[in-house]
């Protein structure tokens, strides 16, 4: 089951996994969110969430809920280093 065909907990899952990534910090920290989610999107061949509006925005939506609470676990430093 892909995500953008589903709701719900897998949308909180990826967009983690993104927030996890080397795509929401470093390198990409200058770049704006949505940037950084295509290029993550792509990396991980997950296109069909490009390509689905709708599904895109709910997992944008997510990271962005996601952001607070992954900044406050340390997962999310200040500044552009990992």
């Amino acid at each position: 089951m892909s995500v953008a065909s589903s709701g719900g907990p897998e949308y909180d899952e990826l967009s983690w996994k993104f927030l996890n990534s080397e795509f929401a910090r470093g390198t990409y920290a200058n770049w704006p969110i949505e940037r950084r989610l295509d290029a993550y999107l792509r990396h991980h061949e997950l296109s069909e969430l490009l390509n689905d509006g709708t599904a895109y925005r709910r997992l944008l939506d997510s990271v962005m809920d996601n952001i607070g609470p992954a900044h406050r676990l340390g997962i999310l430093g200040l500044g552009g280093t990992p």
